[in-house]
């Protein structure tokens, strides 16, 4: 990504980045990084990664963009008047790549497409007589969308019924992983990207109706709630309360933000067990704020174990241990680089070192 939001110069995120770790080895998933936890300082770029790593969800679906998270769009240091993003995607064992550029979050001003280092879609929105597309099934299709305030890709989605070509299954695959892409923040309200289209349903109506909460009570006994969670329906609504021997009963309104940021937490992974419904790549931004020490750790365990590509955003240096997950799963974010610390010292780590030991001795800087 280049000129968006703190990063004014072109920063990469690889979770290409994978080193012969003989540990931890269910965190890497088809020679990809699967769990990964990137640590940066305030104002280094986390929640600006986080969101431009999403910027395609407005793109390519129909879901939620929460656009208020795309307000100041562009560096304001730098004199571009777009921003550029370039997505790479393994599908069949080969790349996809996605490149565009947008001057805000719904103003896309070109578009290309890229599968195994051919291109199949070139479009520039100031020139409709220009477009390239070699898409199968695009043959007949109306290219004169210049007055659309749409995505050229999100507009070959919508109008083209398109056949099972090597090309096209891969950008099924794309829509399909786009589509259940999802972006939170383990804050005490529900502040999301993707996944979703409407967000006014409210989080304990969501867990009821679905079935999960006798899941949840397991969930907060397994992270070390001791206090019984019990249910009532209320004019419709539902109201979330703790039992006590005593039969007294605490509204969960009054229980710690950790607590409700566990809540959340839960309400947006209920489904990761369904295939049909599991997010394809889910990224908590600040995933511990209102955590201690032992619930984030829980919780990173708790995440490996799932099978969507997760990235957890953190200042806590702590969950640096190779006891959680493996050096080459762990980012340092800064404002002018992102790097991977198994490819950012010349030391040989092994699974004994303290990395974040390692990491306080500035072993990692460049």
């Amino acid at each position: 990504v280049t000129n968006f939001k703190t990063f004014k110069n072109k920063v990469t995120f690889d979770f290409s980045k994978v080193s012969q770790f003989e540990f931890n080895t269910e965190c890497i998933s088809s020679g990809i990084i699967k769990n990964a936890i990137a640590y940066g300082t305030n104002g280094s770029g986390k929640s600006s990664l986080s969101v431009a790593l999403f910027d395609i969800v407005s793109n390519l679906s129909d879901n939620y963009s929460n656009k208020d998270s795309y307000i100041n769009y562009l560096n304001v240091q730098s004199s571009e008047k777009y921003a550029t993003f370039e997505y790479v995607f393994s599908f069949l064992d080969k790349d996809l790549k996605y490149t565009y550029k947008k001057t805000d979050l719904m103003t896309i001003i070109s578009e290309t497409l890229e599968y195994d280092g051919k291109i199949i879609l070139d479009y520039n929105k100031s020139d409709d007589s220009q477009i390239f597309l070699k898409i199968p099934g695009t043959e007949t299709l109306n290219k004169n969308v210049k007055q659309a305030n749409i995505s050229f890709l999100k507009y070959i989605k919508s109008n083209t019924i398109l056949p099972d070509t090597e090309e096209t299954v891969a950008l099924k695959k794309l829509f399909e992983f786009v589509d259940h892409m999802l972006l939170f923040w383990c804050l005490e309200d529900r502040s999301f990207i993707g996944y979703e289209t409407d967000n006014s349903q409210s989080i304990l109506d969501g867990i009821v109706k679905r079935g999960h909460f006798g899941e949840l009570v397991e969930f907060f006994k397994t992270a070390g709630i001791k206090d019984t969670l019990g249910h009532s329906t209320v004019g419709g609504k539902e109201n979330f309360y703790f039992q006590y021997p005593n039969k007294k009963k605490l509204p969960f309104k009054y229980a710690s933000t950790g607590t409700h940021s566990l809540l959340l937490l839960f309400y947006w992974i209920q489904e990761i067990k369904d295939e049909n419904k599991a997010p394809s790549f889910i990224c908590i931004d600040e995933f511990d704020a209102f955590y201690h020490y032992e619930l984030s750790r829980f919780i990173v365990k708790y995440l490996k174990n799932t099978k969507p590509q997760i990235l957890l955003t953190t200042h806590n240096t702590s969950l640096m241990s190779n006891s959680l997950l493996r050096p080459d799963c762990y980012y340092l974010i800064y404002r002018d680089h992102i790097v991977n610390l198994s490819t950012s010292t010349d030391r040989e780590l092994r699974q004994a070192h303290n990395i974040e030991k390692l990491y306080r001795a500035h072993e990692f800087d460049e």
